[in-house]
């Protein structure tokens, strides 16, 4: 099985997240139809994403050290769920990709006790694709606060469901 670092902030460390930025080039792969189907009666078809290269987001959580989360090459993304599939190639790829990565991890920490799906992990998440979709080039704060406030208020369904299918071998 996979594993994966642990990306998540340990529950109640953290208030705020400064001097985020983008590290390096994020180099995908968009196929025409979804490379998979996601398990779940609720979810569309998803997938139409791989990240090629690893691909990295810094940030500061209240002024502390500075913190890395990277996602691995073969990750597997549908761009932003909230929006009609002509909008998921768009200016809001970068910060989707990164909370399409947090949205997943914890099914793949390396430690099993903590493979499980926590609020304060989805909260962080979402807070984290607010702060990258404002720092986006060309998406407005009224888009941001609007996509943010979608996934705030309906992606626990998402966050929880267990999506092992995550990955694929480049």
């Amino acid at each position: 099985m996979r594993t994966l670092p642990n990306p998540y902030p340990a529950k109640g460390s953290w208030n705020k997240i400064t001097d985020f930025a983008f590290v390096g080039d994020l180099v995908v792969k968009r196929f025409s139809e979804a490379l998979r189907i996601r398990h779940g009666s609720d979810l569309e078809t998803d997938a139409e994403f791989v990240v090629c290269e690893p691909y990295q987001i810094s940030y500061r959580l209240d002024r502390g050290e500075q913190r890395t989360v990277t996602v691995e090459k073969g990750f597997l993304s549908d761009g932003v769920s909230v929006l009609g599939n002509n909008e998921r190639t768009r200016k809001y790829l970068e910060a989707s990709i990164v909370h399409d990565y947090l949205y997943v991890a914890w099914q793949f920490l390396e430690t099993p006790h903590e493979r499980r799906p926590r609020k304060w992990d989805q909260k962080f998440a979402d807070k984290l694709f607010h702060i990258a979709l404002l720092k986006s080039p060309k998406v407005t704060p009224d888009e941001a606060w609007f996509i943010y406030r979608a996934v705030k208020s309906f992606g626990w369904s998402t966050y929880r469901e267990k999506d092992p299918d995550s990955f694929v071998s480049l």
